[in-house]
């Protein structure tokens, strides 16, 4: 369940009226820089027209043809892998040509929500609440910035998030480095013993999550941590 705290801040009128010319300066700039952005990007290159000008060339064998030497050329055919990839923590080695892992935490979270009421004289009134949640989330606040931090304290993650893509692959029968290169395509994996490897005390949640923590996968409590993967296969 969640709890809230409330603070209320009044500001008098001349406060206001040098907030109000600040927020006219502000957004004088702001003006004066969307004419350099609108011409930014009005000026860029369209790569989608360059794209279609490229010469298909057939994947199924390597062309030596010195005719497409420096032109653009679009190659389709089977991706695939000569090497095995894991991530070093619970992911086990086997062929995939990328992976990406998303590591969570059971965290407190807090949310800040103001209204403002204009009083007699001129000055404002402000009342602020801030709201604390326990969710699963990727990128834990630090609550040491936390209005009340008494209560909600989030430990440092033990687990982080990260990528990791196979160095080289083949086109068909065209090899080429994956730095740089954007991949799609990524599906959820199935977890199971055959493909991941548990220790430290961590186990699989259903065949979604692998799970570390002091609770359970079904009652969490703050500071533990669940991992899932998304691979692309050949």
């Amino acid at each position: 369940m969640a709890d809230q705290f409330t603070t209320v801040a009044t500001i008098g009128y001349g406060k206001r009226i040098m907030n109000s010319f600040a927020g006219v300066i502000v957004g004088l700039v702001l003006f004066i820089g969307a004419f350099f952005l609108l011409y930014w990007n009005e000026g860029r290159i369209d790569t989608s027209q360059i794209a279609k000008t490229a010469v298909p060339v057939d994947a199924s064998t390597m062309r030596t043809d010195t005719s497409l030497r420096e032109k653009l050329v679009s190659v389709t055919g089977t991706v695939s892998i000569a090497e095995t990839l894991g991530d070093g923590l619970y992911l086990k080695p086997a062929s995939y040509v990328a992976f990406e892992r998303k590591a969570e935490m059971y965290a407190w979270t807090e949310q800040e929500k103001s209204t403002s009421q204009k009083n007699v004289g001129g000055s404002e009134t402000t009342t602020t609440t801030y709201t604390y949640e326990k969710q699963w989330t990727e990128r834990p606040q630090d609550s040491a910035n936390f209005k009340t931090t008494a209560g909600h304290e989030n430990p440092i993650m033990t687990a982080t998030s990260a990528e990791g893509r196979s160095k080289t692959i083949k086109v068909g029968a065209y090899p080429m480095g994956t730095d740089g290169l954007p991949l799609r395509g990524f599906t959820p994996l199935d977890l199971n013993d055959a493909n991941v490897s548990l220790a430290g005390g961590a186990k699989l949640s259903g065949r979604s999550f692998v799970f570390l923590g002091k609770g359970t996968p079904e009652t969490p409590e703050i500071g533990d941590i669940r991992v899932s993967y998304e691979t692309i296969a050949p």
